[in-house]
């Protein structure tokens, strides 16, 4: 006979973690593939079904419900979240693509604190099972919103012209990028380039074959900048503070807030420590976790390359959610010592490797990957020729 679901905060405790480990499991390689099969650009195709999926969800009386509804929602968010940072970067204004692309990952915040608070809320004030099917229906919101105002959405020019519909992809550049201006130099030059690279790099494999994500050094560059900026993203120590904050800020918990008798307000100043990190990290990483990795990739790579983004950063969370209770029950606060090392490292990494992307167009990124020194080209100004009339002839040497 099925477990039923029961409704206590105790249970809700012991089982939160299994069914985060089928989270851990749901964004992964299979969803990137499945995005490309469907060449689905706008990502809330899958919405209905994730909409309906939930509402299911909603109405089950057991854990194996439960827990199986989750993880076959997963293939549908997977393929969303591999698509829609893809979507909105190639969509971007070169000048604004950080700030806009950015708030994407932003946006993390927002659901945060709603499900945060959410969750609280119902586990605190509902003894029925609408304490755990209140924060499951909350999560409906989002989609709706999203299913109701995506068919307005325009499609990705690049996709356009990658499907042999070129006037549609000028039309939203010109709309989007220059003012309605099909003519603006911005605009052939973005044409000029998408067209070059699809010529030069013709996406022949077939949906399900990744090897074209490291099949030449180029290819095998992007791919680094995408993992380490997985890895980076979460092993920063971001999680081992918002994970275990609880613990931080029990006076009694000398291991891990390096209070002591002699001293008892060092645990105060390790709170005030983690908030000043949790600022500048908000402020560096949140908003470059997707964009630069879906920066880095190719237009022919970048819905798989970003489905293995989520899967790496699923990989450094699984080790956190399991590596940090060891760390801190064998070293206690040292564990600090250990993540400052390794942040040091990170930003040796990063000035040595990480390439800038900042003010370029997707597509003069290739010039940057297929140099020999792709950190000194990424720091190079780029020159772009253009004639009387406007048409954009040359940038770099390189002919449009």
């Amino acid at each position: 006979m099925a477990e039923p679901l029961k409704y206590s905060s105790e249970h809700i405790d012991i089982k939160k973690e299994a069914i985060g480990e089928v989270h851990d499991v749901e964004v992964n390689p299979a969803g990137a593939a499945l995005a490309a099969a469907t060449e689905a650009q706008k990502p809330s195709l899958v919405s209905p079904g994730m909409l309906k999926l939930w509402m299911i969800i909603s109405i089950t009386n057991t854990q194996g419900q439960f827990i199986g509804g989750r993880f076959v929602l997963g293939f549908g968010a997977s393929i969303a979240s591999a698509a829609a940072p893809a979507y909105v970067v190639e969509l971007a204004h070169p000048s604004y693509r950080g700030l806009q692309a950015g708030m994407y990952n932003n946006f993390w915040w927002l659901g945060n604190i709603l499900a945060g608070w959410t969750t609280y809320g119902s586990d605190l004030h509902l003894k029925n099972s609408w304490a755990w099917r209140t924060p499951t229906v909350v999560q409906c919101i989002m989609p709706s919103i999203a299913m109701c105002f995506i068919m307005f959405f325009p499609e990705s020019p690049r996709w356009l012209i990658a499907h042999d519909r070129r006037e549609e992809a000028v039309q939203i550049f010109a709309k989007y990028h220059a003012d309605g201006d099909e003519h603006a130099p911005i605009v052939q030059l973005q044409i000029g380039e998408v067209i070059e690279e699809m010529n030069l790099y013709r996406n022949e494999n077939p949906w399900w074959d990744f090897k074209e994500l490291f099949n030449t050094r180029a290819a095998r560059y992007r791919l680094m900048m995408v993992i380490l900026m997985s890895f980076f993203g979460q092993w920063s120590g971001n999680n081992v503070v918002s994970y275990f904050m609880p613990k931080v800020r029990i006076p009694h918990n000398e291991t891990f807030t390096a209070e002591s008798a002699s001293n008892p307000d060092l645990g105060y100043g390790v709170i005030v420590a983690i908030y000043i990190f949790e600022i500048f990290f908000a402020w560096g990483w949140t908003p470059l976790q997707t964009l630069y990795a879906v920066e880095c990739l190719e237009n022919r790579t970048r819905a798989k390359g970003s489905g293995l983004n989520f899967l790496f950063i699923n990989v450094a969370i699984m080790v956190n959610t399991y590596g940090i209770s060891v760390g801190i029950e064998k070293i206690g606060w040292k564990l600090y010592l250990v993540y400052i090392i390794w942040i040091v490292i990170e930003m040796i990494t990063i000035y040595f490797f990480f390439v800038e992307t900042a003010g370029k167009t997707l597509e003069e990124l290739s010039i940057i990957f297929n140099a020999k020194n792709p950190v000194k080209k990424s720091l190079e100004k780029m020159k772009v020729a253009i004639d009387e009339s406007g048409r954009v002839m040359s940038i770099s040497g390189h002919d449009v």
